[in-house]
């Protein structure tokens, strides 16, 4: 049995004793701060005051660099869901713990005297960006990217499309790989959604990034030894235990070196228990101009090097395996969806992919690997059962005050500064900032440039104090109507989550309810 990293560890000892004596002794140092405000013993004034908006890892990696480049600063942390975290809970595949040991960091910069958390209260719903203004000193927008990019082609659903879609027969069976990791993750907005998985034989995944790598291996993992005892919601292991998918096809537009998986995913993918992962050989088959470009880029020469093992059959599982061989999972490059097709036998069910295949084109004063895919006008048509967009990710506008690149799905900014801000102190962090690109460690380097940005313009004198607010933070976001919960609540429901994971051999069992979540905090706050 793999070994759990320490978070996981603790979460097991957390479980092991009483849900009320844990909510006793873990939310005191955060309970204590509730309804306090901070004076500057220095200078006699309130401190500057930040409002960033978002739980997610650009939120928290913002106020912790604050923290720490600024000694007086105070820092409130607002977020929509009554639970911290963002992607690290629910973008980050549960067989990958060790990518959300970050959260360790995040409860030190939650629980600093100087910071706190606000669960529940919603930006635009409960209060607006003016009215933030008015309390702090600066606010930042880290609210992340709640949109897909639509691949605008005929039979897909159309919903908040961009690009818009000319198309009305939207087919059953097509889903975004936002919607079906949040589903499996335990994200709120995706409890209700039924992928339809326990009759479908293949499933096509469009998109040659980490997220499509991800739900191609969560299709292909053995359930019962990989994901069961993981935090994936017991709804979704279920479904996939009784997933009848024996095929998964992952299609990107352009080839191997273009492609944006890392070389650990597809080592991943490739030695995956009970599953072969093919690449075609003449998808490897360099030309001169390639193979002088891979080897003088060491990271992509590596990955590379893996792919063109994995096409001859030479890393990862073979159909020759000593271990039994029950799916497979093909990679396929050069290929562009242009419709997705309807079944013959399940009316308005999806029964197929129709790719054009491409050729790659260099783009005039860029690297190699920026080729443009051009279609040839000769066509496939992949049969399948199942689809799932992976094509990226947009911003929303939460403001009609705040300005927005509809087209980038941005928030224009330079260095974390929002471009063309109604009034000074309006910054932006992570992907509302930058788009959806890199990973985690990404977000945090983006982060700590606004984080930095902040800091530059208090010490320039650019940016104002408002008095000190009245009513404090908590009872403000009380008034506005939101049911707001503390810090001190999420440990609550983070140990019932827990002990409701080890009672069935799991590291965490999700509540998937808001409703079930605020109830659950709102019983533990009586107890204490």
């Amino acid at each position: 049995m793999a070994l759990l990293p320490a978070r996981h560890l603790l979460r097991m000892r957390i479980a092991s004793h009483s849900f009320s004596s844990i909510g006793r002794n873990i939310v005191r140092s955060a309970s204590s701060r509730i309804g306090t405000e901070t004076t500057d013993q220095t200078l006699g004034t309130p401190p500057p005051r930040v409002c960033v908006v978002g739980g997610g890892p650009a939120g928290f990696y913002t106020a912790h660099q604050l923290l720490k480049v600024h000694k007086t600063v105070c820092v409130d942390i607002i977020e929509e869901l009554p639970v911290p975290y963002g992607l690290v809970r629910f973008g980050v595949a549960p067989d990958h713990p060790e990518v959300k040991n970050c959260t360790e960091q995040f409860d030190a910069v939650a629980t600093n005297a100087r910071c706190e958390y606000f669960g529940n209260v919603a930006l635009g719903k409960h209060v607006s960006v003016a009215e933030l203004q008015e309390r702090y000193t600066a606010v930042v927008l880290a609210y992340g990217v709640h949109k897909d990019r639509k691949l605008g082609i005929d039979g897909e659903p159309t919903g908040d499309s961009v690009p818009p879609s000319s198309v009305s027969n939207s087919l059953r069976g097509v889903h975004s790989a936002r919607e079906f990791v949040g589903w499996y993750n335990g994200h709120p907005d995706f409890r209700a959604l039924a992928p339809e998985i326990s009759s479908a034989k293949t499933a096509v995944v469009i998109g040659h990034g980490n997220v499509a790598l991800d739900v191609a291996r969560v299709l292909t993992s053995p359930v019962d030894t990989i994901l069961a005892p993981t935090d994936m919601t017991s709804a979704a292991v279920h479904a996939l235990r009784d997933s009848a998918i024996k095929n998964v096809i992952v299609v990107g537009r352009r080839g191997p070196i273009e492609a944006a998986f890392t070389i650990k995913e597809i080592r991943e993918q490739a030695r995956l228990p009970g599953c072969v992962t093919t690449i075609a050989a003449e998808d490897v088959a360099f030309s001169d101009e390639e193979s002088a470009w891979i080897a003088s880029q060491r990271r992509l020469k590596r990955k590379m090097e893996l792919m063109c093992k994995i096409a001859a059959g030479e890393e990862g599982n073979t159909t020759n395996a000593t271990d039994p061989v029950s799916k497979y999972c093909q990679i396929v490059f050069r290929r562009s969806p242009v419709a997705l097709l309807e079944s013959p036998t399940r009316p308005g069910c999806v029964g197929g992919v129709r790719v054009e295949i491409n050729s790659l084109e260099s783009v005039e004063g860029k690297d190699l690997d920026a080729r443009r895919a051009v279609g040839t006008g000769v066509y496939e048509d992949i049969p399948c059962d199942v689809v799932f967009t992976s094509v990226g990710y947009l911003g929303v506008a939460v403001d009609p005050e705040v300005p927005f690149d509809a087209r980038r799905g941005v928030i224009p900014n330079t260095h974390g500064r929002v471009d063309a801000a109604a009034r000074p102190g309006l910054y932006c962090s992570g992907w509302i900032k930058t788009g959806p690109t890199g990973v985690i460690a990404t977000t945090m380097r983006t982060a700590y440039e606004t984080a930095g940005a902040i800091a530059h313009d208090l010490t320039e004198g650019k940016l104002s104090t408002p008095v000190a607010p009245v009513p404090p933070s908590y009872e403000y976001f009380k008034q506005k109507n939101a049911d707001v919960v503390t810090f001190a609540d999420w440990q609550h429901l983070e140990a019932h989550e827990v002990a409701q994971g080890a009672a069935v051999g799991k590291v965490s069992e999700k509540c998937t309810s808001v409703a079930e979540m605020l109830a659950i905090m709102a019983r533990a706050r009586r107890q204490d």
